[in-house]
This record gives C-alpha cells, structure tokens and sequence, in this order.
C-alpha cells in the first residue's frame, strides 16, 4: 500500500476511535481495526479518547502473536478477518448501558436499522472475561 493511503488508514482509524469516544460508546477501552491488503490497522489497548494515528499498530493478517501494545481483542479482530473476507473495518465499543442490559439478559433484539440485518436476537455472553 502507498504510503499516503497508509497513513490515511491509521488517521481513519485513530479518528473512529476517538468517535467512539466522544460519543460515550466506550467507558474506557474499546477498539477500532480496518483490514488493508493483508495487515490491519488497530488501536492500541489504551483510551480511544486518546488514540493518534502514530500509536496505532499494523499487524499481518496471519499473524501468530500479536505485538507487544494490542489488545487481547485482536484475535478476535484477525478472526473475523478470516472468516469474513469482505469486513473492511471493525469497531469494539461497549456503553456503559452494555453492562447494565448484560445483567438482565441473554439475549438483545435489534431493534432499528441496520441491526435487524444481525436476525431476531443477538446473544449476550454469559460471563464479563474475555470470550
């Protein structure tokens, strides 16, 4: 990928991560990737509020260790990745309303938009550590 287009993929993803923040839909940490050729682009584990496009780290899709400032969460980032050759960009957020609604339920119904594309339900996970 051509330099520029490498830097505006970072600035892109260091933007949308400072989105989620400013829009409450992270308490803390959360995570923004975006799939170029055969990398993505993903945030550091860190504030998204404080996320610039020079922390964000670039890592092989066939990556077999993830780099020393990523999230645990990137597995599942590479994961989906692979299974899902179109995703072009991935966004973790989770509103503290997540945490509350988690505790009541199993299950969520999507309810506008483009969330009815997901079917009737989306599960919950049952536990808070990492699935």
């Amino acid at each position: 990928m051509h330099s520029s287009a490498v830097q505006s993929l970072d600035l892109q993803v260091a933007h949308a991560a400072t989105a989620l923040a400013a829009l409450g839909l992270v308490d803390a940490f959360g995570h923004v990737s975006a799939r170029d050729a055969d990398h993505m682009v993903i945030t550091p584990a860190a504030d998204l509020a404080t996320v610039a496009a020079s922390d964000c780290l670039r890592v092989p899709l066939s990556a077999t260790s993830l780099p020393a400032g990523c999230p645990a969460e990137g597995w599942a980032h590479l994961a989906l990745y692979e299974r899902f050759p179109a995703t072009g960009a991935i966004a973790r957020a989770q509103p503290p309303a997540s945490l509350a609604v988690g505790m009541l339920t199993d299950r969520i119904a999507p309810t506008h938009g483009q969330a009815c594309w997901l079917g009737d339900w989306v599960p919950v996970f049952p536990s808070a550590q990492l699935v």
